[in-house]
């Protein structure tokens, strides 16, 4: 890469690192006027922890990775371990792997959303679906996927240890995964992503470790790779209005394949290659 260009990304990225600090001083004062949000369901933030194939000529028709399921034990109202595809179509899916703390039961779930942002599968109207993930102990080894193939696509989970699968099969006109341009890695990616929906600022939580390996048949570069946070939203869960709007975007990129991008200084912790991607402690 010239070293123009990382002049120019180093930029960013510090820039990025600024807005950082924002967000952690915005959830600060936020609790400061009110400590009880810290611990109490009065405060619902959503926030997303991913690694994005940000290599606008990368392209695959199978996107696989393996993860561990891991039972949370978090007080967050839910964590999910998903992949994301972005499609030639512009359409952005999503397959993933839960824990239901509720009924003590593991669960698969997937969205699609059409090139205009909207929500439209897997029924009419949109909205994530979800079914048990029948036999799914903690500690099994479950490969998270979805593929393209003659105008269907796939969306998986297999458990290694049972050798059980989830899937669901839908009609698309979509005939492969797509990398982004480095500067739109806020909009649909490609890519592992932890999500969480935790009561309070999510740097109170302590995420258990999970790794997401690349298995799929396609590598992309090491210097396309971008790590990213980002806080969506804020809101009251008494009243349902935002009562902060701590959105910010991060993204760091590595430099060598074997290079381990870890970024202590955001609110959670997570590092990434072309091979791995890791959340949590």
């Amino acid at each position: 890469m010239a070293a123009s260009v990382q002049s120019k990304y180093l930029r960013k990225s510090q820039s990025l690192a600024r807005k950082a600090m924002l967000w952690a001083t915005l959830a600060s004062s936020i609790v400061a006027s009110n400590p009880a949000l810290a611990t109490s369901q009065e405060m619902l933030c959503y926030t997303q922890l991913g690694e994005v194939i940000a290599e606008p000529t990368f392209h695959t028709s199978d996107l696989k990775y393996r993860i561990t399921a891991v039972k949370d034990e978090t007080s967050a109202k839910y964590v999910v371990y998903e992949v994301n595809g972005k499609t030639d179509k512009g359409y952005w899916y999503q397959v993933g792997l839960t824990y239901d703390k509720a009924a003590k039961k593991f669960l698969v779930v997937w969205e699609g959303f059409d090139d205009s942002l909207k929500s439209f599968l897997p029924g009419v109207g949109g909205g994530f679906g979800k079914m048990e993930f029948k036999g799914v102990k903690e500690g099994d080894s479950v490969v998270l996927g979805m593929t393209l193939k003659n105008g269907k696509i796939t969306l998986f989970a297999k458990d290694e240890t049972t050798n059980k699968t989830a899937e669901g099969i839908y009609k698309t006109a979509s005939k492969e995964f797509v990398g982004t341009d480095r500067d739109s890695v806020k909009n649909f990616f490609t890519g592992p992503m932890t999500e969480i929906l935790s009561y309070g600022p999510p740097q109170n939580l302590r995420l258990p470790r999970q790794s997401y390996q690349n298995l799929s048949g396609t590598m992309p570069d090491a210097r396309s790779i971008a790590i990213f946070q980002q806080q969506m939203e804020t809101k009251s869960t008494k009243t349902r209005q935002e009562i902060g709007k701590l959105n910010y975007q991060l993204a760091a990129f590595t430099d060598q394949p074997t290079e381990r991008k870890a970024v202590k200084k955001w609110p959670m912790a997570e590092w990434g290659t072309p091979a791995e991607f890791v959340t949590g402690e």
